[in-house]
C-alpha cells in the first residue's frame, strides 16, 4: 500500500521494509495506542499516541525503518539521549524511547497543544511586536540550557519553534533534536560524516552550509535567520534552487529589514540580527545567554517601538499594484494598529507644541498671546527657601503651575514643586524636571533662573523619550524614527532646551548631581557638564550619544558617581577602559550595557571604586571571577540578573564583599515555588543579602 498523509480505518500509512502498514489503534513499544497522525518529515512520523495503562496523550515519533541504516539509527539515538537529558520550560520533554518489532525507532514525548510559529508567519496572525521578542527570548533561554549540557540543536527554525497560548501570555518550546550533536565528542562518535549537511537551508549558518564542524554559534546563526523570518514575513535568503541559497548564506550580505519598513523598530532588530548572523562564528554573540539578554534589552524598549509595516517603495513612479513585501507576524497585530493610531495622535499634539515653541523662539509669538498660566510661570519669583514656622523645615514657595517635584537625595520620590513646599534644613534636594510632566518649563526654560541658586544640589532632567532618542548612535540599541523634518526638529528642539537648562544651572553653587534622561546628547551638552566644576554625580540614562566622544571628556575624572542606563549604544568597551585610570570614581553603575571581559577587568586598576552596580545585563562566570580581583571593592549590587548556583556559591565567597541581590530576581509574586528557592538560597547564603 502506497503512503499517504491520510491515517484512518481505510488509509493506513506503510513504513517500509519488513513492518506492517500503521493503522489508527496500533500499539507502539507495548504501551503507546495510535490515534491519529500529527506531523510527518523526511525521517518518519508523529502520531497522537495514549499509553494504555495511565490513560495519557502523548506526541509519538516513529522512524520509517527503509530510512534506517547505521548512520540514521546513531541519529535517533543521538536525539533520544540529548532531548532526555533536558528539562527546560522551552524544550519539549522526551518521556520514553524504544525499538518497536526490533526494527522501528521511537520515542514519546510532551503533546504540545500550540502551533508551529511558522503557522503565525504565513498565516500573518496572532502575535504582537512585543510577544515576538518575548518568544525568541524564550528559545534563547531553551537553546542556551541545552548548549551548556554540551548539546546543539542544528536545525533551529521557526517550524521547530512550537507556541503554546495561555489567554494573553505564550510560551515557546523547542522540538526536533532530530539533528543535534554532542558538543566534543569522543574519539570515535562523531557520527557526522566530513562534509555531511544536515539542517534546512533556510537557516543554515555559513559553516553548516560548508560542511564544516558546527558548535553553538551555528544555532545563534540560525536563530537569528529566524527572527528575520519573523519580521519580514519571509527568510532572509531565498535562493532558486537550495544549492544557490546555500551560496546566499555564506557569500551574501544579511539584507536589512530597514530597507523594507520605517527605520523604528528595524534598525534596532537589524543590529541585533546582525550581531547574530555575522558570517565568522567569532564576529557573533558568543552564547545564546548573551542572545537571550540582547532581546531582552530590545523587549524592554519594546513598548516605544512600534512597528510601520508600510513598505518603502523602491520603484517610485510604478504601477500601483507594484509588488509588496509579505506580511509578518507583527503586521497585522490589532494591537500595532492601536498603538499607531495613538502615535498619531501624540505626533499631532506634539507637533501643535514644537511648532508653537518655534514661533515663539523666532519672535512671532508676542507677550500679549502668551496664555495667563505662561505669564504668571514668568512672572512669578524668586524662589528662595525661609524658615518655616515648624522647627528644623524650610519653605519654598512655587508658582501655582507645577514646575516639576522636590526630592530627598538618596530619598524617594518628593512632593510636587507647586505652592508652598515644606523640605527639611537638614535634607539636601534635588529638583525633578520630566517634560511629560511639567512641559512648560522645558518650553520656557527661563522659569528656572527664579529659583535661589543654592537651594538645590541636585537636578534631574527627563525629556519626553517617545521623540528624544535619534538614530545617530552607533550601537544596538533601538532609537526612535519618526519620518519627516518634525522628528528632526523634535530633537534640535530637545537638545537645544538642555543647552538653555544647563546654561542657567552652571551658576548653581551647590550642583554636584546630574541626571540626563532620555536626551540626545551633542557636544555642546559635553563642554556644558565640563563647565560646571562642583559635578561630582552623574547619570545618563536611555541616551543617544557618541561613547567615544563621553570617553574624552575630562569632567570624567572628578566624578565620584557614574550611572549609565540603556544607551544607544550599548558598547561601553571605550568608557570602561577610560574609567579604569579615573582616579576619584568610588561608585558605578552599569545598567543594559554590553561589555567584554577584558575591559571589565581593567576596573581593578580604578584606584577607589568601592561600589559596583550591574543590572539587566549578562555576567558571566569570568565576569564573576573578574569581580573577586577588584582589590577595593566593598559592595556588589545586581538587579535584573538571575545567577546560577555556581556563580551565587563564587560571590558568596568573597569574604570582603557585601554583596547585596534583588529577591525579586529569584522569586516572584506569591509562587510558593521560587519563594522556598529564595529561602533556601538565604540558608546557603547567608553573606548575601537578597532585599
Amino acid at each position: 500500500m502506497g503512503q499517504t498523509e491520510r491515517f484512518d480505518d481505510t488509509h493506513f500509512l506503510s513504513l517500509g521494509g519488513s513492518i506492517a502498514a500503521l493503522k489508527p489503534g496500533d500499539t507502539i513499544g507495548g504501551a503507546y495506542i495510535l490515534k491519529s497522525l500529527l506531523g510527518q518529515g523526511g525521517m518518519g512520523y508523529v502520531f497522537l499516541a495514549e499509553h494504555n495503562i495511565i490513560k495519557k496523550d502523548y506526541a509519538l515519533k516513529i522512524i520509517r525503518p527503509d530510512k534506517i541504516d547505521d548512520f540514521s539509527w546513531q541519529r535517533f539515538e543521538v536525539e533520544g539521549r540529548a532531548i532526555a537529558k533536558l528539562d527546560h520550560p522551552n524544550i519539549v520533554r522526551i518521556y520514553n524511547m524504544g525499538v518497536d518489532q526490533g526494527k522501528c525507532p521511537f520515542y514519546v514525548m510532551d503533546l504540545l497543544p500550540g502551533r508551529p510559529l511558522s503557522d503565525y508567519i504565513r498565516q500573518g496572525d496572532g502575535l504582537t511586536f512585543e510577544q515576538c521578542l518575548d518568544i525568541f527570548r524564550q528559545v534563547a533561554d531553551g537553546l542556551a540550557y541545552a548548549h551548556r549540557k554540551g548539546i546543539i540543536h542544528r536545525d533551529v527554525k521557526p517550524a521547530n519553534i512550537i507556541v503554546l497560548q495561555e489567554k494573553d501570555s505564550f510560551q515557546a518550546k523547542i522540538v526536533d533534536f532530530g539533528l543535534a550533536k554532542m558538543i566534543n565528542p569522543v574519539a570515535g562518535q562523531v557520527i557526522t560524516a566530513k562534509g555531511q549537511i544536515f539542517g534546512s537551508p533556510f537557516y543554515m549558518s555559513p559553516e553548516q552550509c560548508l560542511g564544516q564542524p558546527v558548535d553553538h554559534r551555528s544555532d545563534i546563526y540560525s536563530l537569528g535567520c529566524a527572527l528575520f523570518e519573523s519580521i519580514a514575513g519571509e527568510p532572509p535568503f531565498v535562493g532558486a534552487t537550495a544549492v544557490q541559497t546555500l551560496m546566499m548564506h555564506t557569500e551574501s550580505a544579511m539584507p536589512k529589514l530597514a530597507d523594507r519598513f520605517s527605520e523604528q523598530p528595524a534598525i534596532a532588530v537589524d543590529s541585533l540580527i546582525a550581531k547574530m548572523t555575522a558570517k565568522e562564528p567569532q564576529d557573533r554573540y558568543q552564547s545564546m545567554n548573551e542572545v537571550a539578554a540582547a532581546v531582552g534589552r530590545l523587549q524592554k524598549r519594546a513598548p516605544s517601538i512600534l512597528l510601520n509595516i508600510e513598505h518603502r517603495d523602491n520603484n517610485a513612479g510604478t504601477d500601483s499594484d507594484s509588488s509588496i513585501v509579505k506580511s509578518s507576524v507583527l503586521a497585522s497585530s490589532g494591537k500595532y494598529w492601536l498603538l499607531v493610531g495613538s502615535l498619531l495622535v501624540i505626533v499631532s499634539l506634539g507637533a501643535v507644541v514644537a511648532f508653537s515653541f518655534r514661533d515663539y523662539i523666532h519672535g512671532r509669538k508676542t507677550e500679549s498671546t502668551l496664555s495667563p498660566d505662561v505669564v504668571a510661570l514668568l512672572d512669578f519669583g524668586p524662589i528662595v527657601s525661609r524658615p518655616a514656622s515648624a522647627t528644623g523645615y524650610r519653605e519654598l514657595v512655587f508658582p501655582g503651575i507645577p514646575i516639576g517635584s522636590v526630592d530627598e537625595f538618596g530619598g524617594r520620590r518628593g512632593q510636587v514643586a507647586v505652592g508652598s513646599v515644606l523640605v527639611e534644613s537638614r535634607k539636601r534636594m534635588v529638583l525633578t524636571v520630566d517634560e511629560n510632566e511639567v512641559p512648560l518649563v522645558f518650553k520656557y526654560p527661563q522659569v528656572l533662573e527664579k529659583i535661589g541658586k543654592s537651594e538645590f544640589c541636585g537636578l534631574y532632567l527627563k525629556a519626553n523619550g517617545i521623540f528624544a532618542q535619534s538614530t545617530a548612535g552607533s550601537g544596538s540599541a533601538p532609537a526612535l524614527d519618526l519620518n519627516g523634518s518634525f522628528r528632526g526638529e523634535r530633537i534640535a528642539y530637545s537638545q537645544k532646551q538642555l543647552i538653555a537648562i544647563l546654561k542657567i544651572v552652571s551658576s548653581w553653587p551647590e550642583l554636584t548631581i546630574l541626571a540626563l534622561d532620555s536626551f540626545a546628547v551633542n557636544d555642546r551638552v559635553f563642554q556644558l557638564l565640563e563647565g560646571l566644576p562642583r559635578l561630582t554625580a552623574l547619570t545618563i540614562k536611555r541616551a543617544d550619544f557618541s561613547m567615544k566622544e563621553l570617553t574624552e571628556q575630562k569632567f570624567l575624572d572628578r566624578l565620584n558617581l557614574l550611572a549609565i542606563q540603556d544607551p544607544s549604544d550599548s558598547k561601553i568597551d571605550p568608557l570602561l577602559y577610560r574609567l579604569s585610570g579615573c582616579p576619584n570614581l568610588t561608585s558605578l553603575e552599569l545598567d543594559t550595557v554590553e561589555f567584554s571581559l577584558k575591559s571589565f577587568s581593567t576596573l581593578k586598576r580604578c584606584p577607589r571604586l568601592k561600589t559596583l552596580t550591574l543590572k539587566r545585563s549578562d555576567v558571566s562566570n569570568a565576569v564573576i571571577d573578574a569581580i573577586s580581583e577588584f582589590k577595593e571593592l566593598e559592595v556588589f549590587y545586581s538587579e535584573g540578573i538571575k545567577f546560577t548556583d555556581s556563580q551565587l556559591v563564587s560571590l558568596a565567597q568573597m569574604k570582603n564583599l557585601h554583596v547585596i541581590l534583588e529577591a525579586s530576581d529569584y522569586a516572584s509574586g506569591n509562587d510558593r515555588q521560587s519563594l522556598e528557592i529564595l529561602k533556601t538560597y538565604r540558608a546557603r547564603f547567608p553573606t548575601i543579602s537578597f532585599q
